[in-house]
């Protein structure tokens, strides 16, 4: 199976849009090896917002490259988001008290469920950054 098809399949609906754009890059790459790099530096012209000046952007593989730096940053900034409420929910945790008698019951389903929830967050959370770590794997290969 694809690469491309399979990073697809494994991506949680709730999170489409906030992977690698493996296919969109792959394209750009080829477009360089084809001699239509123009395009890429056209793509990453429309990208920068004032940061760098359009002139400096004229070799296509430095834009594609900045265009894949770009998108990675983006990844990061996802997961340390992810990261950040994790520490949120485990503070919460800590935040719970001993159980007073007569209490006990609920207090540990409410833990229970909210361990499961910290838990799902993590799996969820390492699935995004494993798939996103292949399909950048995968891209700088090519590259």
């Amino acid at each position: 199976m694809k690469f491309a098809r399979q990073l697809e399949d494994y991506q949680l609906p709730e999170w489409r849009g906030r992977y690698l754009p493996y296919t969109d890059l792959k394209k750009r790459l080829h477009d360089i090896t084809s001699g239509r790099g123009q395009a890429v530096v056209e793509l990453m012209n429309q990208r920068t917002t004032g940061a760098l000046p359009k002139s400096e952007l004229i070799d296509p593989v430095e834009a594609w490259q900045d265009l894949l730096e770009s998108e990675a940053s983006q990844i990061s900034i996802r997961i340390n988001r992810m990261l950040e409420d994790l520490r949120t929910q485990l503070d919460e945790l800590k935040a719970f008290e001993a159980p007073r008698v007569g209490a006990g019951h609920f207090l540990d389903l409410q833990l229970m469920e909210s361990l499961g929830k910290v838990s799902e967050t993590i799996s969820r959370l390492r699935g995004f950054a494993e798939l996103n770590n292949a399909a950048l794997y995968k891209i700088l290969k090519k590259h």
